[in-house]
């Protein structure tokens, strides 16, 4: 990979790589995702792309892959970069920086000030001057999705999301609606607030929400920040299942096949985990097929207006609000889904048992009271969501990922066989 790299990167050597995340897929590729900056770093200055990170997708594949050429146009590198994509003799290793994307086209004008600078003034009206903006990459998945931070000088941030489906659309059209009717109530929070949806580069601009996720406070959780945050949540939720209607956008994910669509991507997302694991990979499959079996048997309830992601991540702790973000897999649901996702991830920041617990009655006593049989499905949602956590976010690259990998699937096992007494 070093000798591929130096193809790009004639000074390869003044650089470091810092690992992001990792992506098995067994039988047929590993992909790692980089972040590139130099090894002794100066401060950035506008319109100097050669000072700041960058960040790169490396895959190695079992069979060999189509020819790489660096794109046209925008896309061409810039200094010190000499080439934006290259491989290896056999086909099998492929490097590519951002922001080189043969399959998402638009993310070199999406790279490029200029050019955000006229979208900006299109969908806002206010007009910026190519060096008052500065764009930086958080996260390069070629083929899938990016996001980019613009710094816009003396004015708040923005964020562009880009990805290969019409989702960044609807997501403008939820958040549209929903901020409409979160503000109707007195909950202390808010929804993201976007600038626009630009269909022919299929992006989606959000300008940037104050505070910090919910995800950090939990990392250091205080008794009284994080318990009051997780409140707010569920009473933001609420007011989102009660929504009578929702924008024409919201797609339909309820009916009694959600849950079994949701498992086959549970048992996708552990691929790595049976053949890496092969004496914990039967517990995995065993506690997805449980989950569905118990929801099967259980009596369902008419689909509301969910979230679709509702994590921590996704929520922005200010200081008198709670900000909602990220609605691009909003849906008609089951209410029992968001539920179970946010107890899901209070369990995965908060290994603590008794913190967690903590945490989930705050959020159910924000949720406020409804039937009990939805929190019995989002009991069985929880599980899944956790094994799919500790699928997909746990990194393949630790070395203590093998025992952390076993703990979790042993923990949602160990809870299964006591919430149904055996």
């Amino acid at each position: 990979m070093g000798e591929l790299l130096g193809e790009c990167l004639s000074d390869a050597g003044a650089w470091r790589l810092d690992l992001l995340q990792s992506k098995f897929k067994p039988g047929r590729k590993l992909t790692a995702y980089y972040r590139l900056a130099p090894a002794r770093p100066s401060p950035p200055t506008a319109g100097e792309d050669g000072v700041r990170a960058r960040h790169l997708a490396v895959t190695w594949s079992v069979d060999r892959q189509p020819a790489a050429s660096a794109m046209p146009g925008t896309g061409r590198p810039q200094p010190p970069f000499e080439r934006l994509v290259t491989a290896s003799e056999d086909g099998r290793i492929v490097v590519r920086i951002c922001p080189d994307d043969p399959a998402m086209p638009q993310l070199p004008r999406l790279a490029d000030p200029g050019h955000l600078a006229g979208l900006v003034a299109d969908l806002c009206g206010r007009r910026f001057a190519t060096r008052q903006l500065t764009v930086d990459t958080v996260r390069y998945r070629p083929g899938q999705r990016h996001v980019e931070r613009v710094r816009l000088d003396g004015h708040p941030w923005m964020y562009v999301k880009t990805d290969r489906d019409c989702s960044g659309a609807r997501a403008v059209a939820v958040a549209t609606y929903l901020r409409d009717l979160v503000g109707q109530h007195p909950v202390h929070a808010a929804v993201a607030l976007p600038l626009g949806y630009v269909a022919e580069d299929a992006a989606a601009l959000w300008w940037n929400v104050p505070g910090v996720p919910l995800s950090t406070r939990l990392r250091a959780p205080r008794a009284d920040g994080s318990v009051r945050a997780v409140a707010q949540a569920g009473r933001v939720l609420r007011v989102l299942h009660e929504s009578p209607t929702g924008p024409e956008s919201l797609r339909d994910r309820g009916g009694p096949e959600a849950v079994h669509v949701e498992a086959e991507e549970t048992l996708r997302a552990g691929e790595h985990v049976r053949a890496l694991l092969p004496d914990v990979g039967p517990a995995y499959e065993d506690a997805v097929e449980q989950v569905v079996e118990e929801l099967d048997r259980m009596p369902g309830e008419a689909a509301v207006v969910s979230h679709g992601d509702f994590k921590s991540d996704n929520l922005v702790v200010g200081d008198d609000r709670l900000t909602v973000l990220d609605l691009d897999r909003a849906a008609w649901a089951d209410p029992a889904r968001d539920l179970g996702k946010l107890l899901a991830d209070l369990h995965w920041w908060c290994p603590d048992p008794s913190a967690a617990t903590v945490l989930g009655r705050s959020f159910r006593e924000g949720y406020g009271a409804c039937d009990p049989a939805r929190w019995g499905r989002a009991r069985l949602w929880t599980a899944l969501f956790r094994l799919r956590m500790t699928a997909r976010r746990l990194p393949v690259h630790d070395v203590d990922w093998a025992d952390r990998a076993r703990g979790g699937v042993a923990d949602v096992v160990e809870g299964l066989r006591a919430s149904r007494g055996s």
